[in-house]
């Protein structure tokens, strides 16, 4: 029976001991050496930056320099142009990409209003469960919150800690990313392949966590009395100040909750998002967070080329959702237009296989649980909504799913052929229909100019929505977790803002 190690310390150095110890724990004492076959398997390592959206980026073809390490990564592997994620929020789309199941199916949403929250059904079956099994060691560096251990997605993991990296300090002590570093080499010394998942908020409003250089780097026309960094307009707030804010969404100590929260309001109040320059004076700070996010990318490429696992292994980049800028009159995230559902999707492959290629086709992020899978050759005997999108590289079979995305399990964004149609509320009509060969950028609303596709593709999301509820219940029939509540994590969440007081 494997066990799991979960490491929720403050101090950096006791948690630096710690994860040795329970590394070593899990890779030593609890487990039966892999066999040849397992360690024949690449390592791989699979980096979210929440909140990312594609088109802020170099090698996405944004005109600001906000990602050079991400663009020179993207030279050796491959870029996929039309990735689309299966929800606008954190918990529902990592869990369909850990899953390969739309979000209607597995039924992991983000925090209620209330602060419940409903865990993975045990039946599902996770990525990491499934490397797990087949002998990878199996580790997770996160930023808490919406990806905590609490909504199942610890399942599988020998390590998952949202507190041993403090990722808004990497910019000034590099250090925190010794975590990274001990991990490949213990696995090497136990001769396992291994999963890292990191995930970090760097990205995420508001847009502070960026040292002061990055985050105004971008800032060409700075309206008076809006934010420049965390709780006010002064740029010249201390890093150590900014970094208590940011502390890995650390909120048990009450003033770090009180500071949070306050952070948060300041930033917004004043903000007028139907005002351009003020849309600007935002967008700016949101670069500025993705080059930092890039920096720190940047050196967790660094420690696997330092580590010389870089060319071997599968290195994967990608984003659950991106954020919205008033181009539909509304900003942050939530809704299922493009600039929230089209995310980065960047994938190395060993020795330099397909370097350099870009997939112009569709493709979803939750198919990507199937493709490594399909990958490494590992059949797992469980139900898999997802499909491997290898046909597109290696040209065999054939790859055409139906590209859907979900706010709620009412609420749906269909694609077919050149059209997106979505049935989700927004200050102006419930109804919406696009064109992307003429409007990609979904500015044009059809649905009253063309009744007949409007149908047609109205018919086949409640008919996709029929197909998913009933594949849920099934789930739902077999057992599984009921709807449950944690203090802590409730109190980490207001402190975030997601939730009401």
């Amino acid at each position: 029976m494997r066990s799991k190690k979960t490491i929720l310390i403050g101090s950096a150095l006791l948690v630096s001991l710690m994860l040795v110890a329970a590394v070593f724990l899990v890779f030593r004492g609890t487990r039966e050496r892999p066999s040849a076959e397992r360690t024949s398997y690449p390592d791989i390592i699979l980096v979210s930056i929440d909140t990312l959206r594609a088109d802020h980026l170099g090698c996405y073809g944004y005109a600001r320099d906000t990602s050079p390490s991400i663009d020179a990564f993207a030279e050796d592997a491959v870029l996929f142009e039309d990735a689309n994620a299966p929800a606008p929020y954190t918990a529902p789309s990592h869990m369909s990409i850990f899953t390969g199941l739309s979000p209607i199916i597995h039924h992991v949403y983000n925090y209620r209003a209330d602060g419940s929250y409903q865990r993975l059904n045990e039946r599902i079956v996770t990525l990491a469960e499934v490397l797990q099994k087949g002998g990878f060691a199996t580790v997770g560096f996160v930023g808490g919150a919406q990806v905590s251990g609490h909504l199942g997605f610890d399942k599988g993991f020998d390590i998952y800690s949202s507190k041993s990296i403090i990722w808004e300090n990497v910019y000034d002590n590099p250090k925190e990313l010794t975590h990274v570093r001990e991990a490949i080499r213990l696995s090497k010394r136990e001769s396992q392949p291994l999963f890292l998942f990191l995930h970090h908020y760097l990205c995420h409003d508001p847009y502070v966590s960026a040292p002061k250089e990055l985050r105004l780097q971008f800032m060409e026309e700075r309206v008076e009395g809006l934010p420049l960094g965390p709780e006010s307009t002064n740029p010249d707030d201390s890093a150590a100040r900014q970094r208590v804010i940011w502390e890995e969404m650390d909120f048990t100590d009450p003033g770090n909750q009180v500071l949070f929260r306050k952070s948060r309001e300041d930033f917004w109040r004043g903000v007028n998002m139907s005002i351009p320059t003020h849309r600007r004076h935002v967008m700016a700070l949101y670069d500025g967070c993705i080059s930092y996010s890039d920096y720190v990318f940047g050196e967790i490429l660094k420690i696997l080329k330092e580590e010389d696992i870089y060319n071997d292994a599968i290195i994967i980049l990608l984003s659950d959702h991106g954020e919205e800028f008033y181009e539909h009159q509304t900003y942050r995230h939530g809704r299922l237009f493009v600039e929230t559902i089209h995310v980065p999707l960047i994938i190395k492959f060993p020795k330099e296989e397909y370097r350099g290629a870009r997939i112009r086709a569709a493709v979803r992020a939750l198919d990507l649980k199937p493709t490594l899978l399909d990958i490494l050759g590992i059949e797992t005997g469980h139900f898999i909504q997802g499909m491997s999108f290898m046909p597109l590289l290696n040209g065999t079979g054939s790859y055409a799913p139906d590209i859907t995305s979900y706010n709620e399990p009412r609420i749906v964004r269909v694609r077919k052929d050149n059209y997106v149609y979505t049935n989700q509320s927004c200050p102006a009509g419930h109804e919406w229909l696009f064109d992307l060969s003429t409007d990609p950028r979904e500015s044009r609303n059809l649905i009253g100019a063309r009744p007949d596709i409007a149908a047609a593709m109205r018919a086949m999301g409640v008919s996709l929505m029929a197909d998913e509820e009933r594949t849920a219940e099934r789930y739902a029939q077999q057992g599984g977790t009921g709807i449950e509540r944690d203090k802590e994590v409730l109190e980490q969440l207001k402190a975030l803002g997601y939730l009401g007081d």
